[in-house]
């Protein structure tokens, strides 16, 4: 996994001469998440390589966090280590040295689902079904044990062909183990995190079902499927947001919004979720019939049956009111789990109609960026224009946020608006900055300052993170006429240089509203 800028120079210093507890050698960083390090290492005692996660605490924390964390890790390996199933990744030890905790753990060589859609796109929705059956099979197992993971998502999936293994139980809670709670520690990660979590609310195994739900969306969509760009309004939309199904999931589309249910209790048992996420493998069609709650739960079908398969409701489901409270209502423990990111410098936002916009080609298409033909795209109401290539997807994402992406790459340009700007554009982006490290694995930030953008007061953001692959990312802010606006593109890291001369004929040719 290419880890470039995200601290690999120190890292690789190290590799192959760091020894920890007097038996595992460190040889090469293989991949690094919100919390740390693994390591490809040796184990010296047994002769075997095995993987070893380098747990790094954030500096600055009270000894009452710290020790709080240092129990989570302790936690993590217990969860994983109580689990006996071939689709678990198997943890051998836990090691202290020199105040340093560390997990090793089996070294699985495989990429993540995240690293399989971020290099070939999404998958077909009769394979992504196959994953989710291999992971359903471990969730069973670690359910029966008292264990709720609480963070399943594609960077935690591992696939090698007919292989999958569900990895990194960090938050994972076990049943009559006391929960570890500490102020402004909220786990999990926003796109997946489900709306019980988001409200501070008790997790189940339906929790797990959510997530599962999320990362196989991610997995035949490429994107998960609340994703609003910015932290807290992801989390807003998990918790308030109907889901918006895209017309990529095909027949997985009804299973995928039965498993993303707001309310946990409506979403289904993990036997019929079984029944049918094995009739969309074997390519049959699943139905969701709310008016036969008699007949039973799965009608079974051969392989090649064309019939769609009836799922009524489970017979203890209950409709509640859905809770539209606005974002600055989401209870605390939510929002301390974003603080930072509260500060962004595009507050304040106005509801606007996102339909009835439609491209077309532009007359004057970039002349720096040779093999492209741009289209153009006016927002409807609040009156911006932007260029984009031919073929890339125009995705309304919030009333204030745009997206348009070129399917299958992770390459994208984000326009976010607001007629209420904030006035220091500087002071936004580092706060921004600080909530996103917290919540993203991997952050490098690179710079964040004042910027020369057609003598508009400008500021940009630029930086790293890691999600499956490393990915590069500019942020530029910018206030004119009353209005502000963010530029924010996106790509990974190997096509971050040959992706400058299409960011800078977007940027350039982007005009804001008269």
């Amino acid at each position: 996994m290419d880890l470039t800028g995200t601290g690999q120079g120190q890292d690789m210093a190290e590799a192959g001469t760091r020894i920890v507890a007097d038996r595992y050698l460190l040889r090469e960083p293989v991949g690094r998440g919100g919390m740390g390090v693994v390591w490809r290492a040796d184990d010296r005692v047994l002769g075997r390589p095995v993987a070893v996660k380098e747990v790094h605490l954030q500096p600055g924390l009270a000894d009452e966090e710290r020790d709080a964390l240092k129990q989570r890790v302790v936690r993590e390996a217990r969860a994983a280590a109580m689990l006996n199933h071939a689709g678990a990744v198997t943890v051998y030890d836990v090691a202290e040295d020199d105040d340093q905790t560390y997990i090793v753990m089996e070294l699985v060589e495989a990429p993540t689902l995240a690293d399989v859609v971020q290099d070939d796109g999404p998958l077909p929705p009769a394979e992504v079904a196959r994953i989710g059956l291999a992971v359903l099979d471990v969730l069973a197992a670690a359910h029966a044990s008292g264990i709720v993971h609480r963070d399943l998502k594609p960077g935690n999936v591992l696939v090698a062909g007919d292989s999958v293994k569900l990895t990194d139980f960090g938050i994972a809670q076990i049943k009559d183990d006391p929960r570890i709670t500490s102020t402004g520690i909220v786990l999990g990660s926003p796109a997946y995190i489900s709306p019980e979590q988001a409200r501070g609310e008790a997790t189940t195994p339906q929790t797990d079902l959510w997530g599962l739900g999320a990362t196989l969306y991610y997995g035949v969509c490429g994107q998960p499927p609340f994703d609003r760009g910015e932290a807290i309004a992801t989390l807003t939309a998990v918790a308030h947001d109907e889901l918006r199904m895209d017309p990529c999931a095909g027949p997985l589309a009804p299973v995928l919004r039965a498993m993303l249910a707001k309310d946990p209790v409506q979403r289904p048992s993990a036997a019929d979720l079984r029944a049918m996420l094995t009739a969309v493998a074997n390519g049959a069609t699943v139905e969701i019939d709310e008016t036969q709650p008699g007949i039973p739960a799965v009608q079974a079908a051969p392989p090649d049956a064309t019939q769609p398969i009836a799922v009524p409701p489970r017979d203890d489901a209950r409709v509640l009111p859905v809770d539209r409270r606005p974002w600055w209502r989401v209870p605390l423990v939510a929002l301390l789990f974003l603080a930072a990111a509260a500060a962004a410098v595009f507050v304040g936002l106005r509801s606007t109609d996102l339909g009835g916009a439609r491209p077309r080609a532009s007359a004057a298409p970039p002349r720096d960026v040779p093999g492209v033909t741009f289209v153009t795209y006016t927002h409807p109401t609040q009156g911006w224009t932007v260029h984009y290539p031919e073929g890339w997807e125009v995705q309304p994402r919030t009333e204030s946020a745009t997206d348009f992406r070129e399917r299958g790459t992770g390459r994208y340009l984000r326009v976010g608006f607001t007629d209420t700007p904030g006035s220091d554009a500087v002071a936004a982006w580092r706060g921004a900055a600080q909530g996103f490290a917290r919540t993203h694995g991997g952050y490098r930030e690179i710079r964040v300052e004042k910027a020369e953008y057609r003598g508009y007061e400008a500021a940009v953001w630029e930086y790293n993170w890691t999600e499956g692959n490393v990915l590069h990312a500019i942020n530029l802010g910018f206030v004119t006429g009353g209005r502000g606006y963010a530029l924010n593109f996106q790509t990974r890291e190997p096509d971050w240089e040959r992706s400058q001369r299409l960011w800078e004929a977007m940027k350039e040719r982007f005009e804001p509203a008269a």
